[in-house]
């Protein structure tokens, strides 16, 4: 795949505070290709009461990229030591008209260019053999090995094996006919499955980056920067792939001759040797490395049933499936160490995510809250054991923030585990029937015991600067309205009122129609006559309504909201994209 992207902009001022006050050109090329080749041997043999199927193959895949981009911007820097100082000007040069779209154009400007390329290669080797006697025991075993050049040489490649066993116990002589239950298999299972997509392409290297700006460059002569180098990153030809072992044990049953068929699991995965960063001391110079250092494990139960009445003409079925999830860190990089989701302001402040041991991932660690100051008698009551204000800056109005640790003062220590982002526990619901030609059908879905952080709500009921917020400020609390959960409205907020608080949690419960439609096909006598073999007029829609009494755009967002966040940062509410609520009129014809 090739691409070529060209920007170009004059000078123009769109905010007082951030002008563009030069034109400016840039062009981008991009190539990227990749090359998959799979090689397949099957076989299969059936003798007596054995049957044996047999999977033997590679996968190769190759993949190239690189890119570069240049621009020039109409204005030349010139650098210059005073009072052994360096000091930087600008002066608008090139561009002699700024609508010329050429890098040429903006020559004597500023020119900025950048560009790499990498190569990724993954080699896999895997067989699977599944045995069945008498149609009645079951077994399953898979072997794969997989190689990947993101990991150092010592330790490349990954075994990666997996085992399941089945038990059709209603195929047994001793299994009663024609119960309560018709049909009942037992499964068990275990495997390793391998990951690498937390590694970047080269992240095993002790690389070494160099560049003439400020950062890496140094100054010499004139002032002006001159290119160096410095190598960040340690070699670590031991990192290997990241592995879950996932264990799961369930059945399989139908009831009342099949019309109610179901299947119940309990499921551990834990992945080990998780790849995370480890925390060294900022005296060494280097990057924080990647290592396979951390353990985490997600259990729960997984139910589905279905109804079904096949009686005519009136037909239905009814569908439930639930599934519970209790997620834990186990290890980490080290017994203290804490990952941080990304900030809320500015990228780099304000962190309402954080992964520790013992808590979930990316479970929410909060300041608590308790309630607003209603006068100046309870912000001089509101004191530590030393008899100094816990909240100095507090003024009537402001939010108290409960000293966890009591240790006399509110700082990142009184910050408490307030749940999570991942739903404990999801259910969905499936609904049809039809009726002579008439057709439905349904489907709803839902999440419940977890929380959500209404970033929205952050940034514009913080009340802190000079913009637009939401129309809740208007409850802001006053002298005349002091029956409210809004704080005072004051700027720069001294009291620091819109911390990453507990202020800004909220429950992310929600049932969600998620779609519905309604059919209705012509009967076959009238087919007959336009000789088609069917013709169906539906009309359908999708996310119609939300039962939820959280306050955010919606409920649900299946990923992170935040640009470059992580799972680190689940159930963060920030500028998210609602789900679509959309109609469909269709018509299905078969001539």
């Amino acid at each position: 795949m090739n691409s070529q992207k060209y920007y170009h902009t004059p000078a123009f001022t769109s905010d007082e505070k951030n002008p563009y006050e030069y034109p400016y050109y840039s062009e981008e090329r991009s190539y990227w290709q990749e090359q998959v080749v799979d090689n397949l041997l099957n076989y299969q043999a059936d003798f007596g009461k054995h049957s044996i199927n047999a999977l033997l193959g590679t996968s190769l895949t190759l993949q190239e990229s690189n890119w570069n981009a240049i621009g020039v911007e109409g204005k030349n820097i010139v650098y210059s030591v005073e009072n052994g100082g360096l000091v930087t000007k600008e002066a608008a040069e090139g561009f002699l008209d700024p609508y010329f779209m050429t890098i040429d154009a903006g020559r004597g400007g500023t020119y900025s260019g950048t560009g790499s390329k990498y190569q990724y290669n993954r080699f896999s080797v895997f067989g699977r053999i599944n045995y069945a006697y008498a149609n009645r025991y079951l077994l399953q075993f898979t072997l794969r090995r997989d190689g990947s050049s993101k990991f150092g040489p010592d330790n490349r490649y990954g075994n990666f094996p997996s085992l399941a066993l089945g038990w059709k116990i209603d195929e047994e002589e001793f299994f009663p006919k024609g119960g309560l239950v018709n049909q009942l298999k037992l499964r068990g299972s275990w495997g390793k499955l391998g990951n690498e997509a937390a590694l970047r392409y080269y992240d095993h290297q002790a690389l070494v980056y160099s560049d003439n700006s400020l950062i890496r460059g140094y100054v010499r002569g004139g002032g002006n920067p001159w290119p160096g180098s410095i190598a960040t990153n340690l070699e670590n030809r031991e990192i290997g792939w990241e592995t879950t072992v996932s264990q799961n044990i369930g059945a399989d049953f139908g009831l009342f001759n099949n019309t109610l068929k179901g299947a119940i699991n309990y499921y551990s995965n834990t992945t080990e040797d998780l790849l995370i960063t480890k925390k060294i001391a900022p005296s060494s110079g280097l990057v924080d490395p990647v290592l396979n250092v951390g353990k985490i494990r997600n259990s729960g139960f997984e139910l589905e049933l279905k109804y079904t009445n096949q009686n005519n003409p009136f037909a239905y079925n009814v569908g439930v499936n639930l599934a519970t999830l209790k997620n834990k860190v186990i290890s980490l990089g080290g017994e203290d160490q804490t990952l941080y989701g990304v900030g809320l302001k500015f990228g780099s402040e304000h962190f309402p995510n954080q992964t520790r041991i013992g808590s979930p991932i990316g479970g929410f660690f909060l300041y608590q809250t308790d309630g607003i100051f209603q006068n100046m008698n309870e912000v001089s009551e509101y004191v530590n054991a030393d008899g100094k204000l816990l909240q100095p800056n507090a003024k009537p109005g402001d939010i108290r923030f409960v000293d966890i640790d009591g240790n006399g003062t509110i700082n990142d220590d009184d910050k408490q585990y307030s749940g999570t982002g991942l739903p404990k526990v999801e259910v969905g619901i499936t609904l049809g029937a039809s009726y002579k030609g008439f057709d439905m059908s349904a489907l709803l879905g839902s999440g419940w015991g977890h929380k959500l952080y209404n970033g929205n709500r952050y940034f514009f009921e913080a009340m802190s600067s000079g913009s637009n917020f939401l129309s809740t400020t208007l409850d802001a609390w006053t002298e005349s309205n002091r029956n409210t959960s809004v704080p005072r409205a004051v700027l720069g907020d001294p009291n620091g009122n819109s911390r990453e608080s507990t202020r800004f949690l909220e429950a992310g419960d929600f049932i969600r129609l998620r779609q519905v439609q309604l059919g209705y096909t012509l009967p076959k006598h009238v087919l007959g006559a336009i000789k088609s073999e069917n013709l169906r007029f539906y009309i359908s829609g999708q996310n119609l309504f939300t039962w939820t009494k959280y306050n955010g755009v919606d409920p649900e967002f299946g990923s992170p909201a935040v640009v470059g966040s992580t799972v680190l940062s689940t159930g963060v509410d920030r500028y998210i994209f609602p789900f679509t609520k959309s109609y469909t009129l269709g018509v299905q014809f078969l001539f």
